[in-house]
């Protein structure tokens, strides 16, 4: 399945990491691109809290106006609030 995860902070960075993981295909949507281009250049790196493992994820990474093509599923990620 083709996903698209808007919000790639704690919750969403972790979901798309683990879909990944699954063998899924996954997208994220970045709006600034301060943030796209690290996270295209270098992937999305998960620690582990409990044994300390790091773990890089290649990741594709689009702009609002680039996520154009057909997705199956999306899921966003807001913050408790919003500025």
């Amino acid at each position: 399945m083709r996903w698209l995860v808007t919000g790639v902070g704690a919750i969403g960075g972790i979901l798309g990491a683990r879909l990944a993981e699954a063998g899924e295909e996954v997208s994220f949507l970045v709006r600034r691109p301060e943030v796209r281009a690290p996270l295209r250049d270098r992937g999305l790196t998960l620690i582990s809290h409990e044994t300390g493992v790091r773990r890089r994820y290649p990741v594709k990474v689009v702009a609002p106006q680039d996520a154009m093509e057909p997705f199956d599923l999306t899921t966003l990620g807001l913050p408790q609030y919003m500025k």
